[in-house]
């Protein structure tokens, strides 16, 4: 048998380090997936999932199973915040609050820069919020239920407005990040200009608004705080690279006018901090910054008339956030009593901005897993609300109250196609074509985008080029597909936006699987395309002919499905790598024991016929389908997905060999194929803490717990080789995961439980 190799090594804050810094998985890096430590004494086993949920007591297995960990059933209301609440009330807000100790307010009359003279449309005016009077003290049993009392006595919805918001993706800087820019532009397409028009007004700007972790503010000043967290920033510059790709050349046109409205205000410890935020958001926050963003196009246009080069005749919403179904949100034909009033408010929100002739692109969701698995299937919301209609000229005149000039607004009907969902959803897909490794059972839209290992420029005007995050999850996928869907859109500004996306899907390339996500519920009869930049705008080229086509418009290439290739790295970024290890190992290489396949729980149940080392086969597992896990926020939240990632960017290598046994004749001798992996991980040295409990999950096979690798810091770096895995394969598709150790805040020890885990790009020497 192989001996098993471990180099760890602590990096000096040098230009090197820094540069080495970053996670170099060049394997497919996973939005998070699930990993779970083994139980320690008696304690009772916490079980581990990206989006950290704080819960109760964990209950007993469903079986005396050494391969099940306890898991506690999810906690909706009693895990929510009881200071704050939503109602819809027919009948209209209360002037003043009903009860001593509750504020109570329209939830959108103080949205941004809304001006006083619009008012608020019919459809927003009767969403309200009641919000505990005193800061530092949580409202008593008593003051919830007299409120209870008196707003259910009229008959309204009122419930707790959770902090259940996230970003979609991991967050990481990568060695490799030219290497990974360079794999994005190919796989969607991008223009190294984008055309000017053979209309002198045209391409025309699309007012973009970024839903996210960013600051408000008008992101093409350049003035806008970044946040606490790298989300939202990368999100709008892979948004801006797309539809600008060469902002000051004069050769190329710019599509797009960015801003950015804060969705996420909340800090990892939950409290409100909207300049160093940027990591969660209640749901409501969602809603609220949807209408700002219409209320700021509306503020913008109201000084230029639709003749002005500068009025911004569209206004697209990214929403690269989402919350998971167990909120509300899902499983309702529309915005009607079965659906939670938080939720109800942001579809509110997104038919206000339908009927002003905008659009919304949402992220379909990351797996997060779940005690039940009917919360890890399906998309999340708002993208679920792809199923669902955008409203009609008729109810749009009842929402708005009659508000809406056509004489400022281009119109949304008529539509040549009849699919004009509420939201447009996107999956995202490696660079294979394959879905990334968290994609949500059953939630696959109709439009697919490149959304594993995406890395921008952080600013163009920059002397010296330095990348945004590498991101990977379906947020990412989201920015792509709005980058692309507003660089066609300026052309041709006065399509109705259903037919914009329509085009966009047309001209995208068939992936020959069914969608799972479609105007009107599945099955849906639509194939899954995967859309791109170049073939977006010659599309919409030929669609309006020369009355406003781009000129000098370059041959697109089609990539055909699955030809593409997974971001491999060089044998000598490899071979950096490992030496780096080798030389400032502290103590040297050491040899560690062999790797054995741990029968603690596995992120999937289900499975069985697993073997380990000593040949113990893991038991068909009863456990629930994913774990949760814990986290120091107070209520139910969820993280980026996944949560800022220490080592979003690694790689393992694979070789194999097949080991004979017996006397050597015919009857007694028998051959066993053992794949090794040998893995390379590089961990930031900025990410705030220590991490153990190190996991290798190998997809059709199990997890390996890497215990010989113990305790990392930031700047660390560990490559271990011949890593046994006793089957043939091939195996595609692995994951490393580790858990957070303790960490000091506000000079107190904190515990906090929660796992990080990124997808290897995994591939064959």
């Amino acid at each position: 048998m192989r001996s098993s190799t471990i180099l760890v090594s602590r990096l000096a804050a040098s230009p090197v380090a820094v540069a080495l810094s970053a996670c170099i998985i060049i394997a497919h890096l996973a939005a998070c997936q699930v990993a779970a430590p083994a139980p320690e004494d008696d304690a009772a086993a916490v079980a581990l999932s990206e989006i950290g949920l704080t819960l109760a007591a964990t209950p007993s297995c469903p079986v005396a199973d050494p391969t099940c960990v306890p898991v506690a059933d999810p906690k909706i209301e009693s895990d929510c915040s009881d200071d704050r609440w939503i109602s819809y009330e027919p009948g209209g807000c209360p002037g003043s609050s009903p009860i001593a100790g509750w504020n109570v307010s329209q939830l959108f009359a103080d949205v941004g820069t809304n001006a006083p003279h619009w008012g608020l449309p019919p459809g927003l005016a009767n969403y309200c919020l009641y919000e505990w009077s005193f800061a530092n003290s949580a409202p008593p049993p008593s003051a919830i239920n007299d409120l209870h009392e008196i707003v259910d006595g009229q008959g309204t919805q009122l419930q707790r407005d959770c902090a259940a918001v996230q970003p979609m993706s991991s967050e990481a800087v990568n060695l490799s990040w030219e290497m990974l820019h360079d794999h994005v532009r190919e796989h969607t397409g991008a223009l190294d200009l984008l055309p000017h028009s053979t209309a002198s007004s045209l391409p025309q700007k699309i007012r973009v608004a970024v839903i996210d972790s960013l600051p408000t503010g008008d992101l093409e000043l350049r003035s806008v705080e970044r946040g606490g967290s790298v989300h939202g920033w990368g999100v709008a510059r892979t948004i801006e690279e797309l539809s600008c790709p060469a902002p000051g050349d004069a050769a190329s046109a710019c599509a797009g006018h960015m801003s950015a409205h804060q969705a996420l205000p909340l800090d990892t410890a939950g409290d409100h901090a909207p300049i160093q935020g940027g990591s969660y958001g209640r749901i409501s926050d969602v809603a609220r910054a949807i209408v700002d963003s219409v209320n700021a196009w509306r503020i913008h246009n109201h000084s230029y008339p639709r003749s002005h080069p500068e009025h911004q005749p569209r206004l697209l919403v990214n929403l690269s956030v989402a919350w998971e179904p167990r909120f509300g949100g899902v499983g309702s034909d529309g915005p009607g009593p079965d659906m939670s009033a938080p939720s109800r408010s942001v579809y509110a929100a997104l038919a206000h901005l339908r009927c002003w002739g905008g659009v919304a692109i949402a992220a379909a969701g990351n797996d997060g897993g779940g005690p039940d698995p009917s919360y890890a299937d399906g998309p999340m919301p708002p993208a679920a609300w792809e199923a669902h209609p955008a409203p009609d000229a008729g109810q749009c005149a009842s929402f708005e109250g009659g508000l809406i000039p056509p004489s400022v607004v281009l119109p949304r009907f008529p539509a040549t196609t009849t699919y004009d969902p509420l939201v447009y959803a996107v999956g995202a897909v490696r660079g294979d074509d394959l879905p990334i490794a968290v994609t949500r059972p059953d939630s696959r839209p109709r439009m697919a985008a490149l959304g594993a290992h995406v890395v921008a420029i952080d600013d163009e005007a920059s002397a010296i080029p330095s990348p945004t995050a590498v991101q990977t999850g379906t947020s990412m996928a989201a920015a792509v597909l709005s980058g692309i869907a507003v660089a066609a859109w300026s052309y041709a500004p006065g399509m109705p936006p259903a037919d914009l996306l329509d085009l966009v899907y047309e001209r995208g390339t068939d992936l020959t699987e069914a969608a799972e996500l479609c105007r009107g519920g599945g099955p849906c009869a639509d194939v899954i395309r995967r859309i791109d930049l170049c073939n977006s705008v010659a599309g919409m080229c030929a669609r309006i002919g020369d009355s406003g086509c781009a000129s000098a418009l370059p041959v697109c290439q089609r990539k055909p499905a699955g030809s593409g290739a997974l971001p491999i790295p060089s044998e000598a970024m490899r071979a950096q790598v490992a030496a780096q290890a080798a030389v400032k190992g502290e103590g040297g290489v050491s040899s560690a024991a062999d790797y054995e396949i741990a029968l603690p729980p596995l992120s999937v149940c289900g499975h069985s016929g697993f073997q380990s080392d000593d040949d113990a086969a893991y038991p068909m597992s009863t456990c629930p389908f994913q774990q949760w896990g814990t986290s120091s926020l107070p209520v139910p939240h969820a993280s980026p997905q996944p949560p800022p990632n220490p080592c979003p960017a690694c790689w393992a290598s694979t070789s194999s060999s097949v080991e004979v046994a017996g006397d050597g004749t015919t009857e007694a001798t028998t051959e066993a194929t053992t794949t090794y992996f040998d893995l390379y991980i590089s961990i930031d040295p900025d990410y705030p803490y220590s991490l153990t409990g190190g996991t290798l999950s190998v997809s059709g096979y199990g997890d390996i717990t890497l215990s010989e690798i113990g305790v990392l810091d930031p700047g660390d770096e560990a490559v271990l080789t011949d890593i046994p895995v006793h089957a043939s394969g091939p195996f595609t598709s692995a994951s490393v995961s580790f858990r957070t150790a303790d960490y000091d805040k506000g000079g107190s020890i904190v515990t906090l439980e929660g796992a990080t885990s990124s997808e290897l790009v995994v591939f064959a020497e």
